[in-house]
């Protein structure tokens, strides 16, 4: 059976090199379908991650696959100064087994306390 691996975020290209680095010899798909020859395959999910998200299960029961991990990567930074964003930031938190932090040297102690 197939493992597959999401990966959620904000931006792609972060997303990408994320993926790179803890699966260098997988290959990136948006969908099943470029994966096919595969037995891992990496998914990135910018943005909305409910958008990919609701179709997975049937993507993956289809192409005879089981989900691996969801590892989430978010900008500390950008997630501290836009307040709007604590949504999107709570439902990567809810799907995500594994959440990274990027540039939390560059947020307040007390905040990433906080969160």
């Amino acid at each position: 059976m197939k493992q597959v691996y999401v990966f959620l975020g904000a931006d792609k290209e972060q997303l990408t090199r994320l993926s790179e680095k803890l699966l260098p010899e997988i290959k990136i798909t948006n969908n099943f379908s470029l994966g096919k020859d595969s037995d891992i395959i990496s998914i990135l999910l910018p943005g909305d991650p409910l958008d990919g998200l609701e179709s997975l299960p049937d993507e993956m029961a289809e192409n005879e696959a089981e989900l691996a991990r969801i590892i989430a990567l978010v900008d500390a930074e950008m997630l501290e100064k836009r307040k709007e964003l604590n949504t999107w930031f709570t439902v990567l938190t809810h799907f995500a087994d594994v959440l990274l932090l990027e540039n939390t040297l560059k947020v307040s102690p007390s905040w990433l306390n906080n969160l």
